[in-house]
């Protein structure tokens, strides 16, 4: 998908390349390109956007689990959704569409987003410059950080509300004639595994870019008075929704290192949000019953990731922008990360009250956009531009008439 509306065919024009990264249907991602960081990109500079989709992702994945696919072929297909793969996909693209004397930006977020700064690390050729947003560059197999930094966001009546709640639905699970009314309570009297109660549970906790819903959640969760079923079973009925959509997509995300499982804490007594159940031997269940076990790895090899930088990944002309919340654990803004300068050459900035890849999108009304969204939004038009200043530096054109 292209986005030409402000294109100026001319010499040191930069062409903006969108990663779609991981999702059901890149059409998903087309808002970014519409009005979100790829039209203010190609706004300011009067260049080209361009949304790339992911390898078996979107039309493609006919090929995994459409009208061509075969055991072997999901197999085979999950094998070459590794990272390196699809980081040759976007080389592919990148050397064989090249207009003359430009500058080529890789803008993605989340596991993509990683993935454009190690492209700019090991492309610097190639790729002019990046924009990560909350890229995870840790790969892990368990994330339980992911939802402490989730109950940090509800406020700590919520969390602490949540907590006990928490507490409480493990002991009646775990307490024998009172499961079986629990559930009920929740309208799944037939779901048989007990664990998977509490995951499904586990699944209103999301903060989403179009839903909110789990504010809804927490504000019921310290009204003084009040029946929480409704509120409880609203969003259990989305989450009922899309599990098995997000479960089958899981199994490809984890493949591709960008999913790390969330869990619930290794140690018993720590404060959680989600039940003691929900641990890696549980999540595991998804990859063990879907993939039988053959001579082909038997885990996501985590270290060729964590190789390319961990935490640490820097270069000149390559931002990362995280949310507060979510993902930050993972990222290059993580709180065992060592704090880092934030200047025009390496921008480095967390986008206070929000969570990931918020910063990616945009209003058609740009003075409508919450004010953190529209400052990173500013902010990352004035960075793009001094970068496009040090073009002659890299043989590149400075474009003109830039406003």
């Amino acid at each position: 998908w292209v986005n030409s509306r402000h294109y100026s065919a001319r010499e040191g024009v930069p062409v903006l390349l969108l990663d779609g990264g991981p999702v059901m249907d890149a059409e998903e991602q087309l808002s970014v390109l519409d009005t979100g960081i790829a039209d203010i990109f190609a706004k300011a500079t009067g260049g080209l956007a361009i949304l790339l989709e992911h390898r078996y992702y979107g039309t493609s994945q006919r090929m995994l689990f459409g009208e061509y696919s075969s055991p072997s072929s999901l197999s085979l297909g999950i094998l070459n959704l590794i990272a390196g793969s699809t980081m040759t996909d976007n080389v592919r693209f990148m050397t064989h569409f090249r207009l003359d004397d430009t500058g080529q930006n890789l803008t993605a977020g989340l596991y993509a987003g990683a993935r454009a700064a190690h492209m700019r690390i090991q492309f610097p050729g190639l790729v002019y410059d990046a924009i990560s947003s909350s890229a995870i560059t840790y790969a892990t197999l368990e994330n339980w950080r992911y939802n402490e930094v989730v109950s940090e966001a509800a406020g700590s009546k919520s969390a602490d509300s949540l907590e006990k709640a928490t507490k409480a639905i493990y002991e009646l699970i775990d307490g024998g004639i009172k499961r079986q009314r629990l559930k009920n309570v929740f309208g799944l009297a037939d779901l048989k595994h007990d664990d998977d109660f509490a995951a499904l549970i586990l699944r209103m906790k999301s903060k989403s870019t179009t839903s909110n819903e789990f504010e809804r959640f927490c504000s019921k969760l310290t009204a003084p008075y009040g029946n929480l079923t409704d509120a409880v079973i609203s969003g259990l009925d989305t989450a009922t929704q899309c599990n098995i959509r997000r479960k089958l997509n899981d199994a490809r995300r984890i493949a591709i290192l960008d999913h790390p499982f969330q869990i619930s804490p290794p140690e018993f007594d720590h404060p959680r949000i989600i039940s003691c159940s929900i641990n890696l031997e549980y999540q595991l269940k998804i990859c063990r019953r879907s993939f039988l076990s053959g001579k082909h790895y038997r885990a996501p090899n985590i270290t060729s990731v964590n190789a390319l930088g961990y935490h640490d990944v820097a270069t000149d002309r390559l931002a990362f922008i995280d949310g507060e919340y979510q993902w930050r654990p993972l990222t290059s803004h993580s709180d065992q990360a060592e704090v880092r300068p934030d200047t025009i050459l390496r921008p480095f900035n967390v986008v206070p009250n929000v969570v990931h890849l918020w910063d990616m999108h945009g209003l058609a009304k740009w003075m409508a956009e919450p004010p953190e969204i529209r400052g990173i939004h500013e902010e990352i038009i004035h960075i793009v531009r001094e970068w496009i200043k040090a073009w002659p530096i890299a043989g590149i054109p400075v474009p003109q008439k830039i406003q």
